[in-house]
């Protein structure tokens, strides 16, 4: 039996997650059809919609993708390979990704045509000041670097 868990007027089910343990903070909406590699890191919060698949690329460099803090992911994305993806980044709905995504970007199609996040956009959403931002997205790049 899957189990099932009731939010407002959606219900999320069939969340597979083979073997690794699910990041605090991380919404699923409409979750059916997620899947995400061992291998894969979440970092929370993040938000991911129905049909994401995040996995290994059997093309280049093995492993899977890493997911920055306050990235979201639209229904039926792929993200494959091991890329990283951003902080504050967005992937479009059924994009298909495979090279890594800068801080602050939206991937709008598979061919990987982007454009930069509208740091007013992200002020609102998460509730962050501008200058927050900036040093959130400073940190990270060092935490990730190092």
């Amino acid at each position: 039996m899957i189990p099932t868990t009731r939010f407002g007027f959606s219900t999320v089910s069939t969340l597979v997650f083979h073997g690794h343990s699910r990041a605090p903070l991380l919404m699923t909406l409409s979750a059916i059809g997620i899947v995400i590699s061992k291998e894969a890191r979440i970092e929370a919060p993040a938000v991911i919609f129905h049909g994401v698949t995040l996995g290994s690329s059997f093309v280049g460099k093995p492993g899977a993708p890493s997911i920055a803090p306050f990235v979201t992911i639209g229904a039926g994305a792929t993200v494959l390979g091991d890329i990283s993806v951003g902080a504050f980044s967005s992937i479009g709905a059924g994009v298909v990704v495979t090279k890594s995504v800068p801080p602050m970007t939206i991937v709008l199609d598979s061919a990987g045509t982007t454009r930069p996040q509208d740091p007013a956009v992200i002020e609102r959403r998460f509730g962050m000041t501008l200058p927050e931002i900036d040093h959130f997205v400073v940190n990270w790049r060092h935490q990730v670097t190092t």
